[in-house]
């Protein structure tokens, strides 16, 4: 079975930067990757007799965020006796490399994919080396999925006094005094299209957003007072108070682990579902551009091997030392293991996802670089 990362949703501001220690065992004798055993339990029996590895493709170097979160699941993860986890990172394409092998992958055997769910919904509508329909996915998991939301940078002086805006002030003067917000990945793009297209305040091109490669690139800049913000996830950016405060979360009551955190992290924080944006078009953008890593199996994949990989995320969701590693290497362990959805849960948040991007394709960004 194969398990690749999340696509092009790379260096989202703060997602995590780079991991720092990864908790990976040394290999066994069936782990030549060094991702280690995933455990033993449950009923073998089930499990295709030619397989005796999950292996998980992650698009991105080893050390990256989306390699490390699915190495500290696979290595916790509970299969069946005598199955073994490895990792296999698989760069390229924007995670296409990964995402197109797993698709073409015998079913019969288990393999699987991860992959973010954003970037992965938009390479299917625009990128023709997509060869895959995301719906037709088997989907097992998601896990650290991440609101977005707008940070306003205290380096600016064109944004004094911002904790005294209401949504209407916002867009007023973004549209009248040219503000500039910074952004590294597709979905932030995605998050301007919503709010240019929706809110009555503002037209098409108001919101200028700057791109940059990497989200330290972006805070050096806004530190400098170079910048007024940034348009990032919610969950990975809200301790960075140095840099920018959050004002905006593009979150609601549906997804309380960030409706809740928000809440508790800063009582200043508004809600889009609090504001004039038409309610409709809040929860879409909130749909459309809540992301993460998530796990896909192929089309065909049997209903016991997809019961087997649930059971087996189940388990390690269960365990403190998965807490602990993700603690350890990532930071921030409320957000980055609290946030996950097996089984069921996973279909429908991908499912809806996958229905907003299609009934809004034409908000897909083009000028990202």
């Amino acid at each position: 079975m194969f398990i690749a990362g999340c696509s092009g949703d790379g260096g989202d501001g703060g997602d995590g930067g780079g991991s720092g220690g990864d908790q990976t065992p040394e290999p066994t004798e069936q782990d030549e990757s060094g991702s280690g055993d995933g455990g033993s339990g449950g009923d073998s029996e089930a499990w295709p007799p030619e397989r005796n590895t999950v292996e998980f493709l992650t698009p991105t170097s080893p050390g990256d965020t989306r390699d490390t979160l699915p190495r500290l699941w696979a290595n916790n993860a509970e299969y069946p006796e005598g199955i073994s986890t490895r990792v296999t990172p698989t760069p390229g394409a924007g995670g296409l490399i990964a995402v197109n092998q797993a698709w073409n992958a015998d079913p019969s055997s288990g393999q699987m994919v991860a992959q973010g769910m954003v970037p992965m919904g938009i390479a299917q509508l625009t990128n023709d080396a997509a060869q895959y329909s995301m719906a037709e996915f088997e989907q097992i998991m998601a896990f650290q999925t991440k609101a977005r939301a707008i940070q306003v940078s205290p380096h600016s002086t064109d944004v004094e006094g911002h904790w005294d805006w209401d949504w209407e002030t916002f867009t007023t003067k973004v549209k009248e005094e040219n503000l500039q917000f910074g952004a590294t990945a597709i979905t932030q793009f995605l998050l301007r299209n919503f709010i240019e297209r929706y809110d009555p305040n503002l037209e098409e091109g108001d919101i200028e957003i700057v791109p940059f490669d990497a989200g330290g690139n972006a805070r050096a800049t806004i530190e400098r007072g170079e910048l007024d913000g940034y348009f990032g996830g919610f969950g990975p950016n809200y301790p960075r108070d140095e840099f920018y405060y959050t004002q905006f979360v593009f979150a609601s009551e549906e997804y309380p682990a960030y409706y809740e955190q928000a809440q508790k992290i800063d009582e200043n924080v508004q809600f889009i579902t609090d504001t004039p944006f038409p309610s409709d078009a809040a929860q879409a953008t909130i749909d459309a551009t809540i992301d993460g890593l998530a796990l896909h199996a192929p089309p065909g994949t049997p209903s016991d091997v997809v019961s087997t990989h649930e059971e087996a995320m189940t388990a390690a969701s269960e365990k403190d030392t998965l807490r602990a590693s993700i603690a350890n290497s990532l930071g921030a362990v409320e957000l980055n293991y609290g946030t996950h959805f097996i089984g069921q849960d996973a279909r429908d948040f991908a499912a809806n996802k996958i229905t907003t991007l299609q009934e809004n394709s034409d908000l897909i960004p083009q000028d990202f670089s």
